[in-house]
């Protein structure tokens, strides 16, 4: 169960907590909610029956904890999570925990990699990171030979160095690193062109333009970014609500929620 203390914005700022290391909150992502968070996780066991026998609190990036049960079942997830299809629809890239077990790094931090397989289920998947730190979040170009992702720079030192947008080859290989400033980027999206990438830079929206190696802050505060089908327009979120303006940051409407809506 996901224990969120703050929004991404404060998370660099907050002192609370920070003490020691290896019980300093931190980001983690909840596969329930299919969103990443800042904070403590809770992880219960319960027996067949449904009733609790035991309550541990972790930092957010600590996986699913292995434990075998009073009846010897071991129970564990993998966190699969952030599917994006190939434009030819053929392959799924994805990241998950599955080959990165906190341990393999000697720190108490998990491990997110990225994967690729067959989007009909054959052959098995093949891994294209292969590194200590979270790699996720992945997105493929239109034309297919690159895919845009996230990277956790250095969460040992309490992700002094925060999230950061990088680009590579379909294998994993040709890393290029396109922010350089800022602390958590999250929520890329290319666009339908491929001459663009939008996410969000601390809660900011932002545009990075691959021919020119730029970044944009539109000045607008929100997450969750995607692009309208002529890429023309960005819809996003903020304070639990939707808003679409155009790669300019002005706004063209408020999209209106109806309460019971069917």
């Amino acid at each position: 169960m996901p224990i969120p203390i703050c929004r991404f914005a404060r998370a660099r700022r907050l002192r609370i907590c920070k003490h020691s290391l290896d019980t300093a909150p931190d980001y983690g992502f909840c596969a329930a909610q299919n969103s990443h968070y800042f904070g403590y996780k809770l992880h219960g066991v319960c027996s067949l029956d449904g009733i609790f026998t035991d309550l541990d609190l972790s930092k957010a990036s600590i996986h699913d904890i292995p434990r075998e049960d009073d009846y010897g079942y071991t129970c564990e997830s993998y966190g699969e999570a952030w599917p994006s299809w190939s434009p030819d629809g053929n392959k799924i890239v994805f990241e998950s925990y599955r080959d990165s077990p906190f341990e393999a790094n000697g720190t108490t931090i998990a491990n997110a990699n990225l994967y690729i397989v067959n989007s009909d289920g054959t052959g098995g998947d093949i891994r294209i990171t292969n590194n200590l730190y979270y790699e996720g979040m992945p997105s493929w170009s239109p034309n297919g030979d690159k895919i845009a992702f996230i990277h956790t720079v250095d969460p040992v030192n309490n992700y002094t160095e925060g999230y950061h947008l990088y680009i590579m080859d379909i294998n994993g290989s040709n890393w290029e690193r396109i922010t350089t400033s800022g602390y958590t980027m999250l929520y890329l999206k290319y666009s339908p062109d491929g001459t663009k990438i939008v996410y969000s830079d601390e809660s900011i929206i932002t545009i990075y333009n691959v021919n020119n190696q730029s970044n944009t802050s539109l000045e607008i505060s929100g997450d969750y970014p995607s692009w309208s089908p002529d890429g023309t327009m960005i819809v996003y979120t903020s304070n639990d609500e939707i808003y679409v303006v155009d790669i300019n940051g002005d706004l063209i409407k408020k999209i209106n929620l109806t309460i019971g809506a069917r």
